[in-house]
């Protein structure tokens, strides 16, 4: 039999595991944003911390929505995803409401307990799930980053192309203009 501070505890353990979806995810768009931007480069660290700012204060549904815009998430990640989503805002926006007067008596609480138990249980397997994603994808940001920075190219007589009529330039001319 589970004591109301028992519930109110695993309540919060499973609301923690949300928000470490929430956080995962948004590290996963985040890394989606660096690829598509160059973000990693220094020279863009105020759009880098832009792109931050609008994702921490977006919905976790939002994210999931960008991410889905981004990229393909597998079928049974994107089962995943968006049983996590439901469950995550049934805990915050209906869990009391839907349970009603059943904190007050002991069985009422155990019902409780095992409906928590299995929301948590959902949703560290979609945090876990999100964060075997992101890993990869800061594991790519991070080759990424080590390799050079992208150098301007020096065109070649080879790779000039002349237009109709005109004269070639030195290549050494058009590779320092």
């Amino acid at each position: 039999m589970a004591s109301l501070d028992q519930l109110h505890a695993k309540f919060g353990v499973t609301a923690e595991a949300a928000q470490l979806l929430e956080t995962e995810l948004g590290t996963l768009l985040l890394a989606e944003c660096a690829f598509e931007n160059r973000l990693w480069d220094e020279s863009r660290a105020f759009e880098a911390v832009a792109a931050l700012s609008v994702i921490d204060k977006s919905t976790l549904g939002r994210v999931i929505h960008r991410l889905r815009e981004k990229t393909v998430i597998a079928g049974s990640a994107e089962a995943t995803l968006t049983e996590a989503l439901q469950i995550r805002n049934r805990l915050f926006h209906s869990f009391y409401r839907m349970h009603g007067l059943r904190s007050q008596t002991d069985a009422g609480r155990d019902v409780m307990m095992a409906d928590l138990e299995v929301m948590h249980q959902k949703l560290f397997v979609a945090y876990q799930t999100a964060g075997a994603m992101s890993a990869v994808a800061l594991q790519i940001l991070q080759a990424l980053k080590r390799e050079k920075p992208n150098q301007a190219l020096e065109p070649t007589t080879t790779a000039v192309t002349d237009r109709a009529g005109a004269r070639s330039a030195p290549a050494a001319v058009v590779a320092h203009l």
